[in-house]
């Protein structure tokens, strides 16, 4: 399937000392033993993923090879994190990707101006490994496998001609033979005099475009 165009250039992350100029990361240290859960976000909702997995969804692509739940602890001291094991399957090296997590639909204005941010942890540094976000089923950034340590992500979004907004996490194993990737604390921020309601569960979005 085409991918529409983009409302907003793709942005490319790499988790390391070296990121993206229209972007943001923080490292932290590995993930404590201890948390705290606070008030999430509710731009999206369970954005920190405390309550479990609902209102997201899950199309599980590869299902002899790919595993995914919450895990203890999250980012920043939070309590819980999305979870997704993968590992190398040759029935399955011609998927482009592994899984993708579909938040609830948010009502956003058209045109309107948002700071996206999200925090992740790879098991390993694999360059080989990636994730794509995207956001109305347009790759919105893209975050390559470089640290196992937590690290924030934040760039800016500018919306369609939409009235709502979708976004989807998809995880890639690429050439590598196995990685694992936690996603926590996905937040949108409105620059401007908008506002925006979290729409609930919906359907997982179609984004078979989700390969290099």
């Amino acid at each position: 399937m085409p991918v529409p165009s983009a409302s907003a250039s793709l942005n490319q992350t790499r988790t390391s000392s070296t990121g993206s100029s229209s972007s943001t990361t923080t490292g932290t240290a590995s993930a404590s033993p201890t948390c705290t859960a606070a008030a999430s976000d509710e731009s999206i909702e369970n954005g920190d993923f405390e309550n479990g997995l609902s209102p997201w969804s899950v199309d599980l692509v590869d299902i002899m090879s790919t595993h995914y739940g919450t895990d203890q602890p999250g980012a920043d001291g939070s309590c819980n994190a999305f979870h997704v094991r993968m590992r190398r399957n040759s029935q399955s090296d011609d998927l482009r990707a592994n899984l993708r997590l579909v938040s609830p639909m948010v009502a956003a204005p058209p045109s309107s101006r948002w700071t996206v941010s999200f925090w992740v942890r790879w098991a390993t540094g694999d360059q080989d490994s990636y994730l794509n976000l995207f956001a109305n089923y347009a790759v919105a950034h893209r975050v390559d496998a470089t640290s196992s340590n937590w690290t924030r992500v934040a760039f800016p979004y500018t919306t369609g001609e939409d009235r709502n907004l979708q976004l989807v996490f998809s995880f890639v194993l690429g050439a590598a033979s196995a990685n694992e990737v936690w996603i926590d604390k996905v937040a949108m921020e409105v620059l401007g005099d908008v506002t925006s309601t979290s729409m609930g569960p919906v359907l997982a979005a179609a984004t078979n475009s989700a390969g290099r």
